[in-house]
């Protein structure tokens, strides 16, 4: 039932592959965990860095400290509330190695502009689409910007299970990783 439950939201999310998690905390986590694997910048744990917005959920920041590295955060739009894509480019440095996009309250992030940012820096963008899977920016679904996404099926977001996530991508080298997380495999 698990595997049925990954093909039909990636389906959903007209993705390649759907990895199911515990919550959406825990594909946060793997996700961080995979870095190492798939970036394209050197990841050294306790050194490097992942931008994420600096009001959201705590789980973006525990999540990249659980995989051992460090959030830089960087301030939100107080029209929507998500990352200030304008001032990302300014926190990079050299131990920057990820952005995490948050969409909050049913409002994507501006993920055109932090694709952009991400490509011309050889970062990976990652979506936690927890509040907004589903949303699109200029008739592209969100999570297409980046790397991948993920949802969260606990009680306060969109689609209610009581607990739960599934990272939805459509790259099969992150899809075998975060499997192999997920199994606690590494």
């Amino acid at each position: 039932k698990t595997k049925l439950l990954e093909e039909r939201f990636a389906s959903l999310m007209d993705c390649k592959y759907g990895v199911a998690t515990s919550s959406g905390t825990s594909s946060l986590v793997a996700m961080t965990l995979a870095l190492p694997e798939i970036a394209k910048r050197p990841v050294i744990r306790g050194k490097s860095k992942v931008i994420c917005p600096a009001l959201g959920f705590i789980a973006n920041s525990s999540s990249i400290v659980s995989g051992g590295l460090l959030p830089k955060w960087v301030d939100v739009r107080a029209e929507d509330l998500n990352i200030n894509a304008s001032l990302v480019e300014d926190a990079i440095d050299d131990d920057v190695v990820a952005i995490y996009a948050i969409g909050t309250m049913g409002l994507s992030a501006d993920m055109p502009r932090l694709k952009e940012i991400a490509d011309r820096y050889d970062l990976v963008l990652f979506h936690d689409a927890c509040e907004d899977y589903g949303s699109s920016v200029d008739g592209v679904l969100s999570h297409k910007y980046a790397i991948g996404g993920c949802s969260s099926m606990y009680t306060a977001h969109l689609a209610v299970m009581g607990e739960g996530s599934i990272v939805f991508t459509d790259d099969e080298n992150l899809a075998d990783i975060l499997r192999s997380i997920r199994s606690h495999g590494r």
